[in-house]
């Protein structure tokens, strides 16, 4: 698994778009009031790159601590409320897992955190 893990994110990325993204979006960054989003905080790490980046980013906070099947929702809603963005490729997740920001995002769970890039690879 590792050694396909870490020859799929070797290859050059899917065709993708660069917008403004936030690089560390997730649950707690995002405010809410009266049932409504409100905000997203903390853009220290605001940059040009792929959505897929915050996307991928979110789906290992959220599979770490809810679970695949929330993580898998979070792509079906994203597809929902962004119909023109591409197919979701498990190669984002495999960047994020195996990039900078990964394995910090385990939150004391290594097997999910393993099963999260199984995933992944398995979808390739």
């Amino acid at each position: 698994m590792w050694e396909e893990a870490i020859a799929a994110i070797e290859e050059p990325p899917p065709a993708h778009s660069k917008k403004f993204i936030h690089r560390d979006f997730h649950a707690a960054n995002v405010l809410w009031s009266a049932g409504k989003q409100s905000g997203v905080v903390d853009w220290l790490h605001g940059c040009w790159g792929p959505p897929e980046q915050d996307l991928a980013h979110c789906r290992l906070n959220i599979w770490c601590n809810q679970g695949p099947a929330a993580a898998d929702a979070l792509v079906k809603a994203y597809q929902r409320l962004v119909p023109d963005a591409p197919p979701y490729h498990p190669y984002w997740d495999l960047d994020e897992a195996l990039g900078n920001h990964g394995a910090e995002n385990a939150f004391g769970n290594p097997r999910r955190y393993e099963s999260f890039i199984a995933a992944a690879v398995s979808k390739l």
